[in-house]
């Protein structure tokens, strides 16, 4: 059972596997740079976060979407890993570096991804092809086990990592 405030000073909470019958969200209204919420069930989306957050962990619960509104603008990691997420809101933070999606249910991936993005990992999902655009800044493009049949020849062109690996791809651009 979660009681009391939190100090304000604290700056990286971390909670897991001890909220297994706690259904609603915390109210954490200190400045925390990172929370991690993992293995705790979890289905409403928390709309009391502060916007001094960093990054967000919300690993292994029953989330079934991301509301792109109730994400914190400073917001530059989001791991929601091991969910029952859907889709991808079209309005993420424009801040948002890296974002964690594996093992969800995700069939397609917005054309309009933040700028900054640089890390995304989609694997073990349900993405039949990848948009016609994406981030000028992705370094890091996790597709692998999806349901992906062609590559685009148009990827950007700082990327490093491309993971396709256990799709149904008939033919690679050169």
């Amino acid at each position: 059972k979660l009681e009391g405030n939190i100090p304000e000073n604290v700056t990286d909470l971390t909670i897991g596997n001890r909220l297994r019958k706690l259904f609603t969200f915390p109210d954490i209204k200190n400045k925390l740079i990172s929370l991690a919420v993992y293995n705790s069930r979890f289905a409403k989306f928390p709309d009391n976060l502060s916007n001094s957050l960093l990054k967000l962990d919300l690993n292994k619960n029953n989330f079934t979407s991301i509301p792109g509104t109730n994400l914190p603008i400073n917001l530059k990691e989001l791991y929601m890993n091991y969910n029952q997420i859907t889709s991808i809101p079209n309005k993420l933070p424009i801040n948002l570096k890296e974002l964690y999606l594996n093992f969800n249910k995700i069939t397609s991936v917005p054309e309009d991804m933040p700028k900054s993005l640089a890390i995304l990992c989609l694997t073990n999902n349900k993405i039949t092809s990848i948009p016609d655009k994406l981030p000028d800044r992705l370094r890091i493009l996790r597709l692998d086990n999806n349901q992906i049949t062609s590559i685009l020849s148009n990827l950007p062109n700082n990327l490093e990592e491309l993971y396709l690996d256990n799709n149904q791809i008939t033919s690679i651009p050169y």
